[in-house]
C-alpha cells in the first residue's frame, strides 16, 4: 500500500480515538445523597422464637457443596417474613441466579421488603434485567461504585472511564444475605451457576455458612454501612439505555428512568414449599447454651428511615 495512504489511515484511526479519550478524561461521577436506611430489629415471629429457644446464642452450619448452599439460600429466602438484605459481587441471571431472583420476587409478593446491593464490575448488559427486578414496590436495588460511561463490552467500558481508575479500582466483594435480622448466609459464593456446581464447563469451589445468633445484627449493620454509602447508586440511575439489545453504543450514567418506563406487574407467587425449621429441612447443628440475643431498638436514629417503610410503587417515572 502507498506509504502516504497508510499515513492518512493512521491519522484517521488516531482521530477516531480522540472522542473516546476526551470522554475518559471528562469530569468524574459524583456521589449521591440518599435518606439513610437501616435494617429493622430482629423479627419476633413465632418461627424465630422457636429457633432462638432451640439454638440460643451464636450457631452456624457449614455449606460445603454448591447444591446445599443453593438449597439453604432458597430455604432462607422462603422463610423471610419481614426483610431480606442481599449483598453480592456478581449476580448472573443464569439458571441459579434466575432461581434466586424468582424466590426473591416471591418473597416480595408476600410482603417481605427486599434490598439488594450489587457491585458494578460485571453488570455490563444486565442493567435492564436488574431494573425490572427493582420495579416491584417491595424491592430496592442499588449498584455499588458504578462506571459513569457505560457499554456492553468490558474493554470499551474500561477505556471510557480511564480518568476515574483511582475510584473504580475500589470494588465490593462482600457476599452476605440477612433474613429478618435473624439468620445470615455468608461466605465466598457469588450468585451464578459456576459457584453452585451447575456450570457445564467449569465450576469454583467455595465455602459458606448459614448462621444465627447475636452475630447476625453485626452483619446487618455492615450491610447498612455499604447500603448508605454515597457510592451506592439506585439501579434506576445506572440503567443503560440502548436502541437495541446488546448494542455496544456507549452511554453515560443518567439520573432517572428511561422515557416510558413503567412498573412491572407481578403475579402472586405460589407459597413456599420449604423453610428453615420445617420438617423437610436438614437438621442444623446444636449450639452451646448462651444468653438470648439483645434486641435492637426499633426507633431509627435521627435522619434515618426505618426499613419497613415501603418505597413508592413506581418511583422516578
Amino acid at each position: 500500500m502507498n506509504p502516504d495512504v497508510m499515513k492518512s489511515l493512521a491519522g484517521l484511526v488516531r482521530l477516531a480515538w480522540l472522542p473516546l479519550l476526551l470522554t475518559a478524561c471528562a469530569g468524574g461521577l459524583q456521589p449521591v445523597e440518599s435518606p439513610r436506611e437501616t435494617t429493622p430489629p430482629p423479627s419476633h415471629a413465632a418461627q424465630w422464637q422457636e429457633l432462638d429457644a432451640l439454638r440460643p446464642g451464636d450457631w452456624f452450619r457449614v455449606l460445603n457443596t454448591g447444591a446445599e448452599a443453593l438449597d439453604w439460600r432458597l430455604r432462607a429466602i422462603d422463610s423471610a417474613l419481614d426483610s431480606i438484605d442481599l449483598q453480592t459481587f456478581i449476580w448472573d441471571l443464569d439458571g441459579s441466579g434466575a432461581v434466586i431472583r424468582d424466590h426473591l420476587l416471591a418473597a416480595a409478593a408476600r410482603g417481605v421488603f427486599v434490598r439488594v446491593l450489587v457491585d458494578d464490575s460485571f453488570i455490563l448488559d444486565a442493567d435492564q434485567e436488574l431494573l425490572e427486578i427493582e420495579q416491584h414496590s417491595n424491592i430496592e436495588l442499588k449498584v455499588f461504585n458504578p462506571y459513569k460511561h457505560r457499554s456492553s463490552h468490558a474493554a470499551m467500558r474500561q477505556a471510557l472511564n480511564l480518568g476515574e481508575f483511582h475510584r473504580l479500582d475500589h470494588r465490593m466483594h462482600n457476599k452476605v444475605m440477612v433474613i429478618d435480622n435473624q439468620v445470615v448466609v455468608l461466605g465466598g459464593r457469588n450468585l451464578a451457576d459456576h459457584y453452585f456446581g451447575y456450570d457445564a464447563e467449569d465450576n469454583f469451589r467455595d465455602m459458606e455458612v448459614i448462621a444465627g445468633g447475636p452475630v447476625v445484627e453485626k452483619l446487618a449493620a455492615g450491610f447498612d454501612t455499604y447500603w448508605n454509602n454515597p457510592w451506592s447508586f439506585p439501579v434506576s440511575a445506572v440503567i443503560e439505555q440502548r436502541e437495541r439489545p446488546g448494542s455496544p453504543e456507549p452511554v453515560t450514567l443518567t439520573g432517572g428512568l428511561p422515557p416510558g418506563a413503567r412498573c412491572a406487574i407481578l403475579e402472586a407467587a405460589p407459597a413456599s414449599t420449604h423453610r428453615i425449621g420445617s420438617t423437610s429441612a436438614s437438621p442444623a447443628p446444636t449450639a452451646s447454651a448462651a444468653p438470648s440475643r439483645a434486641r435492637r431498638s426499633s426507633a431509627p436514629a435521627p435522619g434515618e428511615r426505618p426499613r419497613h417503610d415501603r418505597k413508592g410503587s413506581c418511583r422516578g417515572v
